[in-house]
């Protein structure tokens, strides 16, 4: 399905970070006019599914239908991508038999470079193609997490935008962006990441928390 849709738009990508940002751009336009609240139907199905779905205009998306649906785009065309759940339960340890979310959750995706050998966070519910710490990067989500809250380099973060409405990449300084304050709500010091992958083998899920 990914081939036949998406294989011909990173033809003239110069990298392979560059095919990931020609089909996240893609993915964004599509999914743009469709975002919201999602329907339960939504989770019984495959990211694909959810994508057809959603194009028909009969259902909504948010940020993990968009993460999913990114990551397995790119691991059918050859680009290795993770998705990372965020979230701060309490208690930690659920025991007790309930769990409280003390911040809000969030679904996001890193992609791996061979050519840069880097994991690379990226962002679509964001509009964020990447992040870099001045000169430096693309960074990972750690990287960025750590920056943003490390005061003597939050000002030195730079993130690439993309304008859907004028299908522009622009790199802007973090705290000239119009994405500052989700950025700083969901990457808080308190917050849980999961990584979650694909096994080849047997396709389970495979999760663990930092």
């Amino acid at each position: 399905y990914a081939q036949g849709k998406w294989r011909p738009l990173l033809a003239d990508a110069e990298s392979d970070y560059g095919s990931a940002r020609a089909l996240a751009k893609s993915i964004i336009d599509d999914l743009e006019p469709h975002r919201g609240i999602p329907s339960d139907k939504m989770g019984k199905l495959s990211p694909f599914e959810q994508y057809e779905r959603v194009m028909a205009g009969e259902d909504h998306l948010w940020c993990g239908n968009i993460a999913a649906i990114f990551s397995y785009a790119c691991n059918a065309l050859g680009i290795p991508c993770r998705q990372i759940g965020m979230h701060y339960p309490w208690p930690p340890d659920p025991k007790e038999g309930y769990r409280v979310l003390l911040a809000e959750g969030h679904g996001t995706t890193e992609i791996f470079s061979e050519s840069l050998n880097q994991w690379i966070w990226m962002d679509l519910t964001f509009y964020i193609l990447g992040a870099y710490l001045r000169e430096e990067g693309p960074i990972n989500m750690v990287e960025l997490y750590k920056f943003l809250n490390d005061p003597n380099r939050v000002k030195g973060l730079c993130i690439v935008e993309y304008d859907s409405a004028t299908k522009m990449e622009n790199v802007v300084p973090l705290m000239e962006s119009r994405k500052k304050q989700s950025l700083f709500n969901y990457f808080k010091r308190d917050q849980q990441f999961r990584y979650s992958k694909r096994d080849a083998a047997d396709s389970v899920k495979i999760k663990c928390e930092t």
